[in-house]
């Protein structure tokens, strides 16, 4: 059997992380998205979290479907989503470190609906 040894990466002291923070909404008619847009009175219905990742040298995706908690390529993610807006975030090598270890943490969960229930009420009866 072949052990698998960890991938030791070290990172200049200086070192700053770039991420991107997205509002998006879908390149087509969604239901969903209409009634969040009108519900939050905004353009967007969706956020994710956008980074290029040196090793495999592909921009990554990160953000929520029907299906789930995923990971996209950029590409793929924009044939269906339109960026509203975007906020990039200047980060040191720990932060960048503990935000794609939460978001791998989460990859995989389920979307939350009644979250988006419960937000939708109280913003009706607020």
């Amino acid at each position: 059997m072949t052990e698998l040894w960890p991938v030791i990466t070290i990172l200049p002291k200086n070192y700053r992380g770039i991420m991107d923070i997205l509002f998006t909404s879908p390149n087509h008619f969604n239901i969903f998205s209409e009634g969040i847009k009108m519900v939050e009175d905004r353009e967007f219905s969706h956020t994710a979290i956008r980074w290029f990742d040196p090793i495999i040298k592909r921009t990554v995706i990160f953000h929520s479907t029907i299906k789930g908690v995923v990971f996209y390529s950029e590409s793929r993610f924009l044939e269906k989503n339109k960026i509203v807006e975007a906020f990039t975030l200047d980060l040191d090598a720990d932060s960048e470190v503990e935000i794609k270890a939460w978001c791998h943490d989460m990859a995989g969960g389920h979307y939350d609906y009644l979250g988006i229930l419960k937000s939708a009420i109280n913003k009706v009866l607020i």
